[in-house]
C-alpha cells in the first residue's frame, strides 16, 4: 500500500506532467508569437473565434477583418528582461595582450551581447532552452544556436540530476530527408558520442543509451565526439521534470487581446452578433450549414409567437460596448504587467508628471527583478563563454586561446536603462561622498565598469583639465565682450 507522501508524489507527478505532444505545440506557440509570425497569429485567432460562433459555417463564411497586436509577446519580453538592456562587459584579466585581443575577437564573432539578451527572453518565455555552440568549417566561424526549447530538441536526463541533460538529439533536413543529430555526453572518463541516426531516436532504459543505427558525422572516421560538450543549459525556474513549464499565460493573453479587438472593429453589428436569444419562429437567410446568416444583409425576422395571430418584422439588435471592451484591454495589460515589472507596455510614452519618489517607487520591482534574473544568468552566461572558447581552440589550433586565462573570466552586468530623478540621485551621490562612503572615482567605475581605478582617475582628471580650459577661454571672451560693449555704448553716447 502507497504512503500518503507517495500518494501526493504520484497525484502531483499526473497533474504536473503534461505529454510531449502537447508540451511540443505550447512551445511551438510561444515561438510563433515571439517571432511575431502573423500567418501563425492569425490561424490561432481564427480557431479562438470559432469557439464564439452558432455554428463552424458562419466562422467560415465571415468576412471578418483580423486584428492582431503581433509585436505583443515581444515587446512585453523585450521589456521585461532588462539585465541585458546595457551590453556586459565580458573580459580576462591579468592576461597577456594576444589572448585579451583573440577573446575580444571571438566574443564579437558569436555576437554573444546579443546571444545573451536572446537566452534571457527566450528562457523566461519556455522556462528551459538549450545553447548549442556550434562550429561551420565552410565558412570558418563559431557561432550559438539558442533556439533550442522541448518543441526543438529531445532530451534525456541524466538519471541522478534530472536537470542535466545526458544525451542530447535534435533533427535537421538534408536533401528533403530528415536525419537526427545526437551528442552523448561523455562520463566518468568515457569519451562521448556525436552521430546522425536515419529515424528518430529510441532511447533504452537498460543500458541507457541510444539504440538506432548510428551514422558518422561526414569528416569522421566514428562516432565519438570532440572533446568538449557543446551544450549548455538555461533554466529559469526549476519545476518537476527537465523542461518545466513555460510561460503560456502571456500567449494566451495575447490571444483574448485579439479576440476582443477583432470582435470590436469594422462591422460589428454583421460580424460580432450571434444569435442568443430567438423564437422558434424566427425567420431568415439560411447559410451553407442551414443556420441563419446574420447581419445588417441577412435580417432575421420574428414569427408569429404564442397567442398572437400576427407579428411585425424586427432586426435583432444589440448595444455593443466597444469602448469599455478596449478599456478591459488596457486593464489586462496593466494588470499583467505590473506582476512583471512592465509598465504600461501597452503606451508607447510614459508620463511626465512623476515625481522623483514616484520614479523610484516605480523602478524598484525592476531592480529587483534585474538582481534576480542576474542571479539566474551569471553562472550560465560563464559556462557558455568557456564554452565558446573550447570549441573556439577545438577547431583553430593555430589561433588558441589559453584555457587557463577563463579562470579570470569575469562578467559585469551594467544597470539597466531606467527612468530616475538625476538631481536628486546627484545630491544623494554628494552626499555619500562627504560621508566618506563614497567617491568620485567609485561613482566613475560604477557607470564605466570597463575602467579601472586609475583609468577612472585619469578620466576626471582629464575632465577637470578640459573643464577649467573651457571655463577660462568662456571667462576670457566675456570680458573681451564686455569692454567692447562698454567702448560702443561710450562712443554712442558721445555722438548724442
Amino acid at each position: 500500500m502507497l504512503s500518503i507522501s507517495q500518494i501526493n508524489q504520484v497525484n502531483y507527478a499526473e497533474v504536473m506532467n503534461e505529454n510531449l505532444e502537447l508540451q511540443q505545440k505550447k512551445a511551438a506557440l510561444r515561438d510563433d508569437f515571439l517571432e511575431q509570425d502573423n500567418f501563425v497569429i492569425r490561424q490561432q485567432l481564427y480557431s479562438d473565434l470559432k469557439l464564439y460562433y452558432k455554428d463552424q459555417t458562419d466562422a467560415q463564411d465571415s468576412k471578418m477583418l483580423y486584428v492582431t497586436i503581433d509585436e505583443f509577446v515581444s515587446a512585453f519580453m523585450s521589456k521585461w528582461c532588462a539585465v541585458y538592456d546595457k551590453p556586459p562587459i565580458i573580459r580576462l584579466n591579468e592576461v597577456d595582450e594576444k589572448d585579451s585581443e583573440r577573446f575580444n575577437d571571438l566574443m564579437s564573432e558569436v555576437g554573444i551581447a546579443d546571444v545573451l539578451a536572446g537566452n534571457l527572453i527566450r528562457m523566461k518565455l519556455h522556462n528551459t532552452i538549450l545553447n548549442h555552440v556550434m562550429y561551420n568549417k565552410h565558412i570558418d566561424q563559431v557561432y550559438v544556436e539558442n533556439n533550442f526549447n522541448v518543441n526543438t530538441a529531445r532530451v534525456w536526463e541524466m538519471q541522478a540530476l534530472f536537470t542535466e541533460p545526458k544525451i542530447v538529439a535534435y533533427p535537421t533536413v538534408t536533401n528533403n530527408q530528415v536525419t537526427w543529430v545526437i551528442w552523448e555526453r561523455p562520463l566518468s572518463g568515457k569519451k562521448g558520442q556525436h552521430y546522425f541516426t536515419s529515424e528518430e531516436p529510441k532511447f533504452d532504459e537498460l543500458s541507457q543509451t541510444i539504440i538506432s543505427s548510428k551514422i558518422p558525422i561526414p569528416g569522421n572516421n566514428d562516432t565519438g565526439s570532440p572533446d568538449y560538450w557543446p551544450w549548455v543549459v538555461y533554466r529559469f525556474r526549476r519545476h518537476n521534470s527537465f523542461w518545466g513549464h513555460g510561460n503560456d499565460a502571456l500567449v494566451q493573453l495575447a490571444r483574448v487581446v485579439n479576440v476582443l479587438l477583432t470582435v470590436c472593429n469594422d462591422d460589428t453589428v454583421r460580424e460580432t452578433i450571434r444569435i442568443l436569444i430567438l423564437p422558434s419562429q424566427a425567420t431568415g437567410t439560411e447559410n451553407t450549414g442551414g443556420g441563419l446568416k446574420t447581419g445588417l444583409r441577412h435580417p432575421i425576422t420574428f414569427g408569429a409567437s404564442l397567442g398572437q395571430d400576427t407579428a411585425d418584422p424586427q432586426i435583432l439588435q444589440a448595444k455593443l460596448y466597444n469602448q469599455e471592451i478596449l478599456d478591459y484591454i488596457e486593464r489586462l495589460g496593466g494588470i499583467v504587467g505590473s506582476l512583471h515589472n512592465v509598465n504600461e507596455f501597452l503606451q508607447t510614452k510614459l508620463k511626465q508628471d512623476l515625481a522623483g519618489i514616484a520614479i523610484r517607487l516605480r523602478d524598484e520591482p525592476l531592480m529587483r527583478s534585474w538582481d534576480n534574473d542576474i542571479m539566474v544568468v551569471r553562472g550560465r552566461d560563464l559556462e557558455l563563454v568557456k564554452t565558446i572558447v573550447q570549441v573556439h581552440n577545438s577547431h583553430r589550433h593555430d589561433n588558441v586561446i589559453n584555457e587557463k586565462a577563463l579562470e579570470t573570466l569575469t562578467i559585469d552586468y551594467r544597470e539597466p536603462r531606467v527612468v530616475s530623478d538625476e538631481k536628486a540621485d546627484w545630491e544623494l551621490e554628494i552626499a555619500k561622498w562627504e560621508k566618506g562612503i563614497s567617491n568620485p572615482i567609485a561613482y566613475v567605475r560604477k557607470q564605466n565598469p570597463e575602467m579601472d581605478d586609475e583609468q577612472a582617475r585619469k578620466f576626471i582628471q582629464g575632465n577637470l583639465k578640459i573643464t577649467s580650459e573651457l571655463l577660462q577661454q568662456t571667462q576670457s571672451r566675456f570680458n573681451f565682450l564686455r569692454r567692447n560693449n562698454g567702448r560702443a555704448d561710450q562712443s554712442i553716447g558721445g555722438q548724442d
